[in-house]
């Protein structure tokens, strides 16, 4: 709950810090995989605005190899590269 409250405070490093250790554990909470996939792009989110870039990266990809046909996630890894040149 904190992680998310921070990124709604735009404390994007810190939320991602808090969120990314769960990450493999949010299914455990319940949930639809909707809700589980909102955690996952707030994550992504996070690693971006928070420049952890090498972890965003790492993030879309892991997206990409259990769904390769996301337009939306590769878009968004297009877009990391453009800006980063990673």
């Amino acid at each position: 709950c904190k992680g998310i409250s921070l990124y709604k405070q735009k404390s994007y490093k810190t939320a991602f810090n808090l969120l990314y250790p769960i990450k493999d554990k949010i299914i455990n909470i319940g949930g639809s995989n909707a809700q589980r996939d909102l955690f996952s792009q707030v994550l992504i989110d996070c690693a971006v605005k928070g420049q952890k870039y090498v972890e965003a990266r790492q993030l879309l990809h892991s997206r990409l190899r259990n769904a390769p046909q996301n337009k939306a996630t590769q878009r968004w890894l297009d877009s990391l590269k453009k800006r980063t040149n990673l």
